[in-house]
């Protein structure tokens, strides 16, 4: 549920009521950007950054809107330029020999099922399930990864959704399907 500033007719927020907002918007704010880096410390990073840059900005805020979707589109932003500039740092060529020496990871046991207890635990033997769990994460688009982590983890609307990563509703409910 997105945050309303609140100002007795004021045009401008405040940089205390900025911080109050901000605080109470973190943890949705934290998911967009992780959504998006799929890397805790950047994430927390992403969300600090956007909230300089907010800052710097706050003149242009309209206190009549959403805070928290205003807020999210920034960090949706600075979490996209940083997931690419790490994408160029991390992109190099791979000689066809070397693709040869690579390692490959053994997912588990059993690819095809995983099994509950009785409790609907994890058995111990099956802590790989978070990695594939992580994996399939990272298999799809950082639009559809924040809308999925937004809805399951936030449970945010769709229309909460749509506003802060500026995508029509229907495009959120595609991506959370």
């Amino acid at each position: 549920m997105g945050h309303r500033a609140r100002g007795d007719n004021a045009k401008k927020m405040t940089p205390v009521a900025f911080g109050d907002a901000f605080a109470e918007s973190f943890r949705v704010l934290w998911w967009v950007a992780m959504g998006i880096v799929n890397d805790r410390q950047m994430a927390e990073d992403v969300v600090q950054e956007a909230a300089v840059a907010a800052l710097n900005k706050l003149d242009v805020f309209d206190p009549d809107t959403d805070f928290q979707a205003w807020m999210a589109q920034i960090v949706r932003y600075i979490a996209l330029n940083n997931a690419r500039k790490r994408y160029r740092r991390n992109t190099m060529s791979v000689e066809s020999n070397q693709l040869d020496t690579q390692n490959t990871i053994d997912a588990g046991p059993d690819d095809s099922a995983i099994h509950l207890t009785e409790g609907g635990q994890l058995p111990n033997d099956q802590a790989w399930f978070d990695d594939r769990v992580i994996d399939a994460l990272d298999s799809v688009s950082e639009t559809a990864r924040a809308c999925l982590l937004l809805r399951t983890l936030e449970g945010l609307s769709y229309p909460e959704i749509s506003r802060g990563l500026e995508i029509p509703a229907g495009t959120a409910m595609s991506h959370v399907h």
